[in-house]
């Protein structure tokens, strides 16, 4: 008898925390769309979006019809994405269920359309954000998107878009035109909410630099930024000669002083860059900006051995 309790506790301990942010997810979502959204005709896109709308033309709940129009999503992806991820969705989609049905006995925190639109919009988003960064998903929309794309080349977020213009479109139809428009505001609040929520509100960014001062460079970034680099070796495809690319990862609000860094020392190096959606792993952590990493960093140049630091 105790090797399932074990299990059951290893269980819990590798996926209680997962499973509490899901939770709190499908929370939020459910008070964006009870205590703002839903009262004041506006509605959310994908399967939660149909889901709103059979609701207000028939008596069957709201809870009822996102169980059910999910389901089937629910094992094209449990065939095609994963276990874990379908699990995880039906987890998600029972909470968020539970939740619009209890709180459907509450007032609406505001009758204001506006208000309702904007902070519906942001705290959908949040919840959202939540539900897909720890695994799991809302929308059967998206397994969809993600086989089409597969078989004809459209994006994901393409064919997410298409079927979302017909959804939010028919809110025109069945409750007011106004609604459809103030619908469309609450979708792009929540898309955007989304986004911060998944990759954070310190963004990252990547940065490849191509100088013939490589070297100092990479010493001076270490040395008043604080930040690894990584040394890449490579060949130019038009003058054939070697190159060596600098390869850097820094925040958001760094990258003003590294541009400043590298056109300080070589004013014609090229500067790419590009963002970092999520960084794991390595040696991203950001070290101390003192006079002892550039004295490290210069020792080394001058005894002849490469300077290298990885990311």
């Amino acid at each position: 008898m105790d090797v399932p309790t074990n299990k059951k506790k290893t269980f819990f301990g590798r996926h209680g925390g997962r499973l509490l942010a899901i939770l709190i997810g499908a929370l939020l979502v459910a008070v964006g769309l009870e205590l703002f959204l839903i009262p004041n005709r506006v509605i959310d896109g994908g399967i939660v979006g149909v889901s709103i709308i059979l609701d207000a033309l028939t008596p069957i709940p709201l809870g009822v019809y996102l169980v059910l129009l999910n389901l089937p999503f629910l094992v094209v992806g449990y065939k095609q994405i994963g276990k874990t991820f379908a699990l995880s969705t039906l987890f998600a989609v029972s909470a968020l269920a539970v939740f619009v049905t209890l709180l459907r006995r509450l007032e609406p925190v505001t009758t204001d359309v506006i208000l309702a639109t904007v902070f519906g919009g942001i705290i959908l988003g949040i919840g959202v954000g939540l539900i897909i960064r720890f695994g799991g998903s809302l929308d059967g929309t998206e397994i969809v998107a993600i086989l089409v794309n597969r078989k004809f080349g459209f994006s994901v977020g393409e064919i997410i878009m298409f079927f979302n213009v017909f959804i939010l479109g028919s809110a025109g139809f069945v409750f007011t035109w106004e609604s459809a428009m103030y619908s469309l505001i609450a979708y792009f609040i929540a898309f955007k909410t989304i986004d911060v929520v998944i990759e954070g509100l310190d963004e990252s960014k990547s940065v490849i630099i191509i100088s013939d001062e490589s070297q100092k460079i990479s010493e001076t970034i270490l040395a008043r930024l604080g930040r690894g680099v990584t040394h890449i070796y490579g060949k130019g495809g038009y003058t054939q000669e070697e190159k060596e690319l600098l390869y850097c990862i820094v925040t958001r609000l760094e990258l003003a002083k590294l541009k400043s860094i590298v056109q300080e020392i070589d004013p014609n190096a090229l500067i790419a860059v590009e963002n970092v959606h999520d960084v794991m792993g390595g040696q991203f952590k950001k070290r101390p900006i003192t006079d002892a990493s550039w004295a490290s960093a210069t020792a080394a140049s001058l005894l002849g051995r490469p300077f290298f630091d990885r990311v």
